[in-house]
């Protein structure tokens, strides 16, 4: 296949993602050089609001002058692509989730040239995932919760559980489910374990397995 196919090929390809992802590019000192009309619908800026203007624009000014973020121009100087979710400032200071990868774009004496960055709007995932944590922590405040492993072990219980039962919480020692069991069902009062359902770790539950005796 000649050279002019493969880079026929490879517009294309580009092209195709610059119509369907936010695509910004910058400068090796952080200033805009372009960015498509897809970038300036989430962060709603016209594109002469924004070219000559620095990354920082998008950011919080604490982080702007923090050492993570001088990190941050450092690795992209030293041709390192990164990827990650990034907290970003629209128009008027509205935050905003972009799932994105910072790509340098080597030059012909092999340092980074200039930093194009291809990303996706996931703010609206974002808060969805934050609205369903504040229910289960509300569930957790008002509700008795208890938290079992596949094999039935307790793993935890919060302290509306463990006041409703009698129990203390001890990190050190894991029950199996039957102690929250009906009374008439296993012969002993609620919230008793039998001695042979208890379940002890030897150290930190994070990877070990129980020791039952």
């Amino acid at each position: 296949m000649s050279l002019s196919i493969l880079e026929s090929a490879a517009a294309r390809e580009g092209a195709a993602i610059r119509r369907s992802q936010a695509v910004i590019e910058f400068a090796m000192d952080g200033r805009i050089l372009h960015a498509n009309e897809n970038f300036l619908a989430v962060v709603g800026y016209r594109l002469e609001e924004v070219v000559g203007k620095h990354h920082s624009l998008f950011i919080e000014p604490r982080y702007a002058g923090s050492e993570e973020y001088r990190l941050f121009w450092s690795r992209l100087g030293r041709g390192e692509a990164i990827e990650a979710e990034f907290l970003r400032l629209a128009k008027g200071g509205a935050q905003i989730w972009l799932r994105a990868v910072y790509t340098p774009i080597m030059g012909r004496t092999g340092k980074p040239e200039k930093v194009i960055k291809f990303a996706t709007d996931v703010t609206a995932r974002k808060s969805q995932i934050a609205n369903f944590e504040g229910q289960i922590a509300a569930i957790r405040k008002s509700q008795a919760v208890i938290e079992f492993d596949l094999s039935g072990t307790v793993l935890d219980a919060n302290e509306n559980f463990l006041a409703a039962l009698g129990y203390r919480h001890d990190p050190a020692l894991r029950l199996c489910p039957d102690l929250d069991a009906d009374p008439r069902r296993t012969g002993r009062r609620r919230g008793t374990a039998s001695p042979e359902r208890r379940c002890r770790f030897d150290g930190d539950r994070q990877g070990l397995q129980p020791q039952c005796s």
